[in-house]
C-alpha cells in the first residue's frame, strides 16, 4: 500500500519560481488523495544557484533519509538533473521502491538506464497520478 511518496526533480540552475510551483502543486494533489508527500525543498530555502547557504551533507543526508521513508517515487528529471538521476538510482536500485519518471525528451525516456530504472516513464503529472491511482 503506497503512503508516501517522494517527489524528486530538477532545481539546480532554476529559478525558485520555477521550482517551487511544481513541488508544491505536485504536493498538494498527492495530499488530496490521501497520500503524504516530501520534497527537496520542504523545509529549506530555495538555493538554485547552489550558493552554499547548507553543507553538502545537510541536503543529501536528509534527502536520502526521506527517500528511505517513501514507497514510491515521481520523478521529473532534466538533462542537468544529477541530484535526480541519483535519487532515481537509489530509489529503485538500492532501496528497491517503485519509480515513476515524467519526461517529454526523448533523450532521456529513451536512455538505457531510465528505461532499465523506471518503474513507468509518463509524459505528465496527470498520466503519473492517474498511473498511481490504478497500479498502486
Amino acid at each position: 500500500m503506497i503512503k508516501t511518496i517522494y517527489i524528486s526533480g530538477g532545481i539546480a540552475g532554476l529559478k525558485p519560481e520555477e521550482v517551487i510551483p511544481y513541488f508544491e502543486s505536485v504536493a498538494k494533489r498527492l495530499g488530496d488523495l490521501g497520500l503524504k508527500a516530501l520534497s527537496p525543498i520542504r523545509g529549506k530555502i530555495i538555493d538554485t544557484e547552489v550558493k552554499q547557504l547548507y553543507e553538502c551533507n545537510e541536503i543529501v543526508h536528509r534527502d536520502e533519509n526521506d527517500i528511505k521513508s517513501c514507497d514510491l517515487m515521481i520523478a521529473y528529471p532534466s538533462a542537468k538533473s544529477i541530484g535526480t538521476f541519483m535519487e532515481i538510482y537509489l530509489a529503485r536500485k538500492i532501496l528497491d521502491i517503485p519509480v515513476i519518471i515524467i519526461t517529454t525528451n526523448p533523450g532521456i525516456a529513451n536512455h538505457y538506464w531510465i528505461r532499465a530504472y523506471a518503474s513507468k516513464i509518463v509524459t505528465s503529472i496527470d498520466e503519473a497520478i492517474d498511473y498511481l491511482q490504478l497500479w498502486y
